[in-house]
């Protein structure tokens, strides 16, 4: 084997050791003798072997893991709290050389931030406000972080446990109010009980009242029906014995009657005792008032 054959086989390996494959999901800042030379997009790229040296940005979507820590609110409660921050870098220059393991330090900050946020609530505002503090957080770390080259697309709370004591104090808590709202819900079912009874004793007292009331004037209704038919009864009877009494005072005379189909209303015969002949005198019964 010649040197010649063994150079250009060492530059021929040394050639292709300088062939770069850049992913969609990348980009390549190459520096040269430690200086920024060019930005590497997706492809198959070459550089200068051991001159230049390629430094792989991910540009996709990237998540963080916020670790638990422990937190006090604003009320003086521990509280441990994790979540997850997502983000991706927009300029990789600036996520190379404007911050030192940008990764590491969105996370530091994230949960900087979170102490700080979560330190001005109480913790029933903790629990009821979750969307509100990722909100606060992804605003503040995307502001923070906008010199990096970074975007802050979403941080999102995933557990938010109090300490044991607190916890057990939060049960005795909802228990008491659970047992209070059971008891106001039993003592407004007592009053609805009682006021429909107390509307079902009026309601059964306007009846018996109407039925008393009803009573009462059919019975006088009757009473009233009895009493006119006793006075028409009582006016026949006493005509009638008017005109009996006309009668018998007419015979005292030696008159004689004839009774004629009008029954109540005879015609008397005076007769004369030296004259043979005989009048006739029709009498009516006068009117007889009760």
């Amino acid at each position: 084997m010649t040197p010649i054959f063994i150079l250009l086989f060492v530059l021929f390996v040394i050639i292709l050791t300088g062939f770069r494959t850049i992913r969609p999901i990348e980009k390549g800042v190459v520096e040269r003798f430690g200086k920024y030379n060019t930005t590497l997009t997706q492809g198959l790229k070459w550089t200068i072997p051991i001159i230049d040296k390629v430094y792989r940005i991910n540009i996709a979507e990237t998540q963080i893991d916020l670790m638990k820590q422990s937190v006090i609110t604003k009320d003086n409660l521990n509280l441990s709290i994790d979540g997850v921050v997502y983000y991706k870098v927009h300029d990789p220059l600036k996520a190379l050389y404007n911050v030192n393991n940008y990764a590491w330090a969105i996370s530091s900050l994230a949960q900087t931030t979170l102490r700080s946020i979560v330190g001005e609530m109480n913790f029933v505002e903790v629990n009821a406000q979750r969307q509100t503090i990722n909100a606060r957080i992804e605003q503040e770390l995307d502001t923070q972080t906008e010199s990096w080259g970074i975007d802050i697309l979403r941080v999102e709370l995933q557990d938010i446990q109090p300490s044991q004591d607190v916890q057990i104090a939060m049960d005795m808590v909802v228990t008491a109010e659970r047992e209070k709202e059971a008891k106001i819900t039993r003592a407004i079912a007592e009053k609805e009980a009682s006021k429909q009874v107390a509307e079902a004793v009026v309601i059964q007292a306007e009846a018996d009242k109407r039925a008393q009331i009803e009573s009462a004037t059919g019975e006088a209704e009757a009473i009233r029906l009895v009493n006119n038919a006793a006075e028409e009864t009582f006016k026949a009877n006493a005509q009638k014995l008017k005109a009996l009494e006309v009668t018998e005072s007419s015979l005292v005379n030696n008159s004689k009657i004839v009774i004629t189909e009008k029954g109540i209303n005879p015609s008397i015969i005076f007769s004369d005792s030296n004259d043979n002949s005989s009048n006739v005198v029709p009498v009516r019964a006068a009117p007889v008032r009760a």
